[in-house]
């Protein structure tokens, strides 16, 4: 029988957590480098220009990753607030 304690396990997904934002950094950040700008102004430069696919992939892509990498820091706020009930 193993036996994990629930400081263990929030351990645990906070590690996992913050290695998957620090994936997802990496992602933003190439998009970053590639168009010299941050999401926010990516955004605003993509809305006021005529259509160009690339971009607009690269724009749905960007945000996906923006999105996760919020609720994951949202979750790891919880955590870190000891908000959390193990069953």
């Amino acid at each position: 029988m193993v036996v994990v304690s629930k400081e263990d396990l929030v351990a645990f997904k906070k590690m996992e957590i913050m290695s998957e934002i620090s994936l997802l950094s990496e992602h933003t950040a190439s998009f970053k480098k590639k168009y010299g700008c941050s999401f926010n102004q990516f955004n605003e430069r993509i809305r006021e220009s005529e259509e160009d696919y690339s971009s607009w992939d690269d724009f749905i892509e960007w945000k996906a990753y923006e999105e996760k990498i919020n609720e994951l820091r949202n979750l790891l706020e919880t955590l870190n607030a000891e908000d959390i009930e193990v069953r």
